[in-house]
């Protein structure tokens, strides 16, 4: 049975666009359960896992988020979700799955730029408990990434990733 009070919200942005930042403020205001793939990449697997296992890794870490998402939606609760899908095609899939367990569901499009993206990613490789991603990485992911168009018929938040660096200068 579907519970029209509780809310997906669905976090979308590329690596190093700010997602998790922005996520953590969700989370306190709207008192949500946040999920974040990565955490649970490092925690279950390390920090930097075998590039032949991440797909599967990452696959068995999303079907988990699922299963909990279903009991934290019936229970009231909302959930912020940090993989909101980088294609249209992900995002479809997404919202598919969603709608079996509420019509409440919202994307937070996390938006800043390329050099700045690349700059956050970098720059917490060397910090520990983070998902080690290299440079060439990040290039060939961003070829996998499609931002978010209105045209797509979600309901769409905006917030800009940008302030979160000049507000550490």
């Amino acid at each position: 049975m579907k519970r029209e009070m509780a809310t997906i919200h669905f976090m979308h942005g590329f690596i190093g666009f700010g997602k998790t930042t922005v996520a953590k403020k969700l989370a306190d205001d709207f008192s949500a359960v946040r999920l974040n793939s990565d955490e649970w990449m490092v925690k279950l697997y390390g920090q930097n896992p075998p590039a032949e296992h991440f797909k599967d890794y990452l696959n068995r870490i999303k079907e988990l988020h699922w299963q909990l998402i279903e009991q934290l939606i019936k229970a009231g609760v909302d959930v912020i979700q940090e993989d909101g899908g980088w294609s249209k095609e992900g995002r479809a899939e997404n919202v598919a799955r969603a709608k079996m367990i509420t019509d409440n569901i919202v994307f937070h499009s996390v938006q800043c730029s390329l050099e700045t993206a690349k700059k956050r990613t970098l720059q917490r490789n060397a910090n520990e408990g983070q998902l080690y991603i290299e440079e060439n990485t990040f290039n060939m992911c961003l070829r996998n990434f499609e931002p978010i168009l209105e045209a797509e018929g979600y309901k769409i938040i905006y917030h800009d990733g940008e302030p979160l660096e000049r507000e550490r200068r």
